[in-house]
């Protein structure tokens, strides 16, 4: 990654795993591990995609049914958990990168330049 140092205006290049190095932040083991939990979640999600949306609906119509509703829920709260878990990886580089970009602020209008109506 080339890096600028606004004090001496040198370019150094430094081999770290970023964003503009490495796809999404992650090497290629976390990548798999990424895909394959994600598959998983995908999975959960198939299997309990029509009983969650009768229970999201109507939840005394669903618990009339036999669908174990409160199981339903923590089921579903723990797919959520693992998806943002795994999507913290993936974007926390951009978050990182995001706040070390110094941008120039926009001046903000000062009393004189407004003109009297």
């Amino acid at each position: 990654m080339l890096q600028a140092s606004p004090s001496t205006g040198a370019v150094s290049v430094r081999r770290r795993l970023v964003i503009l190095s490495a796809i999404l932040g992650l090497d290629a083991a976390q990548a798999q591990v990424a895909a394959v939990i994600a598959a998983v979640i995908v999975v959960i999600m198939l299997v309990i995609a029509r009983p969650l949306l009768l229970a999201s609906v109507d939840g005394v119509v669903a618990r009339a049914r036999g669908v174990p509703v409160l199981v339903l829920g923590v089921v579903f709260l723990v797919a959520l958990g693992g998806v943002a878990a795994e999507a913290t990886q993936a974007v926390g580089p951009y978050c990182c990168s995001g706040s070390s970009l110094h941008l120039p602020a926009r001046p903000t209008d000062s009393p004189a330049d407004r003109t009297s109506a």
